[in-house]
């Protein structure tokens, strides 16, 4: 669950979403967390909109994508199991904003589902080459985040000026 949020934080700072604050919550029944990107974003024309929905979703996926990578890379089968168990809540979100895209940009064309699933495809797949190019940032600030769950034990948050710090400036 840390590579999860730590692939939020870091693949929505590179793709230049206005990340923030991590948190951690542990209790008896597991661990849960979020990574906040500010969604309160000024958009002036459509083309803004439809240049943001992508990166929105690539960073969804990241989560998911980074949390199944084990010894030998990434595993899909693990990152199938992900998006249907604790990045359920990313999926749909991804979901959302992937029709929001499609219903802006084709419409009703006939080629709609097709093209859904290209969109899609094309994605998840950048998500992976982000997690990829940035897996020891991700793998830096999820470290962090042990450091801060193991003192102060049951629920933690990581500043975004922690990030900025750790990451050694914006």
């Amino acid at each position: 669950m840390l590579m999860h949020e730590a692939a939020h934080s870091v693949v929505g700072h590179r793709l230049g979403l206005p990340t923030g604050d991590i948190q951690i919550e542990l209790d008896e029944g597991g661990a849960s967390g979020s990574s906040q990107v500010d969604l309160r974003m000024h958009f002036s024309d459509i083309e803004e909109i439809i240049e943001y929905l992508p990166k929105r979703c690539v960073m969804l996926y990241a989560g998911c994508i980074a949390q199944s990578f084990d010894e030998q890379g990434y595993d899909e089968t693990a990152c199938d199991f992900c998006s249907k168990s604790n990045g359920a809540n990313d999926e749909a979100k991804a979901r959302e904003n992937l029709r929001l895209y499609c219903n802006i940009s084709f419409g009703t064309d006939k080629n709609y589902d097709t093209r859904m699933r290209m969109a899609e495809d094309g994605w998840r797949d950048e998500a992976l080459r982000l997690v990829n190019l940035h897996k020891a940032e991700i793998d830096k600030l999820a470290d962090a985040l042990l450091g801060y769950v193991d003192k102060y034990d049951l629920s933690i948050t990581m500043t975004e000026a922690d990030i900025t710090a750790l990451r050694g400036g914006p």
